[in-house]
C-alpha cells in the first residue's frame, strides 16, 4: 500500500491547494479516507466474526445486547466521531459546496452502508443508525454540548451551502433520497429547513415520501430534526397541503413489532401517541 504521509502534511497541502484548485484537494482527502475506510471496515468484519449465532434469529433484543457490549462498528464510528485531523475541510466545504459533495458524500455515503452492515437490524418505523453521527445542527443542541467533528461539520455547512442554489441542491437531494441512513435524511431535512419558504414544496414532499422522515432528530430530542423542518416549512404550505400533513401524522401506525409482549405495545402506543402531539405542537 506504500508509507501513509503523516496527515498533518496532508491537512497543510489541502489548505493551500484547495484555494484555487478545491476538486484536486478533495481527491487528495479522499485518498487519505478511502484507505481509513478501507482498514475500518477490515476491523469491523474481524470483530463481527465473533459474534454468536443468535438463539432465535427474530430476538432483535439479543442481537442489540452483544452489539452493545461487543460494538463491531466502534472503527467505523471513529472514522468521523473521533477524526480531528481535518479542520481544513470546514471552510473548504462554505466556499466549494459543489466539489466537496461530488468529491465527499459518496465517501460518506460508503461509511453509512458499512455501519448498517455491521449494525444489529433496527424497528421498521425508524431509520438505521438513529444515534449514530449526532450532527450539532444549529436550534437543536444544548449550546454545551461540543462541536461536531471536523468531517460532520464539513458536511453540514456544504449542505447548507448548496441548498442555497436550488438547481444544485434539488438533483442532489432526488439522487441520494434513499440513503437508508438516519444521519443523511437529517441533512436532507436540515438543508431543507435553511429556507423553508424556497423550499416548503420540497419538505413537504420529503416528510410525507417516509412515515420514517417523521422521527429524525438527535440524542437529546428524537423528533428535532424533524419538527425544524416542519416549524421552517408549513407556514408555506397550501391548506390542502396542511390539512394532507395533519391526516398523516394522526394515522401514522407503524407496524407493531411481532416479538413485543402486551405491555411493551402499550407502551410503544403512548410513544406514539406522545410522538403525534410533538409534531403537532411545532
Amino acid at each position: 500500500r506504500g508509507p501513509r504521509i503523516p496527515l498533518f502534511h496532508v491537512e497543510e497541502v489541502v489548505a493551500q491547494v484547495g484555494v484555487d484548485q478545491p476538486e484536486i484537494a478533495f481527491r487528495l482527502v479522499r485518498a487519505c479516507l478511502d484507505r481509513e475506510l478501507a482498514s475500518a471496515v477490515e476491523e469491523a468484519a474481524s470483530e463481527l466474526a465473533k459474534r454468536p449465532d443468535p438463539a432465535d434469529p427474530d430476538d432483535l433484543s439479543a442481537q442489540v445486547t452483544w452489539q452493545i457490549m461487543n460494538p463491531p462498528a466502534k472503527p467505523l464510528e471513529r472514522l468521523l466521531e473521533h477524526n480531528h485531523d481535518w479542520d481544513v475541510l470546514v471552510s473548504l466545504a462554505e466556499t466549494a459546496p459543489g466539489p466537496f459533495v461530488r468529491a465527499m458524500w459518496p465517501w460518506f455515503v460508503d461509511v453509512l452502508q458499512a455501519l448498517v452492515d455491521v449494525n444489529a437490524p433496527v424497528e421498521r418505523d425508524v431509520y438505521p443508525l438513529m444515534w449514530t453521527f449526532d450532527f450539532r445542527f444549529d436550534g437543536e443542541d444544548d449550546d454545551l454540548q461540543p462541536p461536531a467533528p471536523p468531517i460532520l461539520s464539513a458536511l453540514e455547512v456544504a449542505a447548507e451551502n448548496l441548498a442555497k442554489t436550488p438547481e444544485d441542491f434539488r438533483p442532489w437531494l432526488q439522487e441520494n433520497l434513499g440513503v437508508e441512513a438516519a444521519p443523511a435524511q437529517r441533512l436532507f431535512a436540515h438543508a431543507l429547513a435553511r429556507d423553508g419558504e424556497a423550499y416548503a414544496e420540497d419538505a413537504y414532499t420529503f416528510l410525507m415520501g417516509d412515515s420514517r422522515r417523521l422521527q429524525l432528530g438527535n440524542i437529546h430530542d428524537s423528533l428535532a430534526t424533524t419538527k425544524a423542518l416542519i416549524r421552517a416549512a408549513s407556514p408555506h404550505w397550501s391548506a390542502s397541503m396542511l390539512k394532507t400533513f395533519v391526516q398523516h401524522v394522526r394515522t401514522y401506525r407503524p407496524p407493531a413489532v411481532a416479538s413485543h409482549d402486551a405491555q411493551r405495545r402499550r407502551r410503544r402506543a403512548r410513544a406514539l401517541r406522545m410522538l403525534r402531539v410533538e409534531l403537532f405542537r411545532a
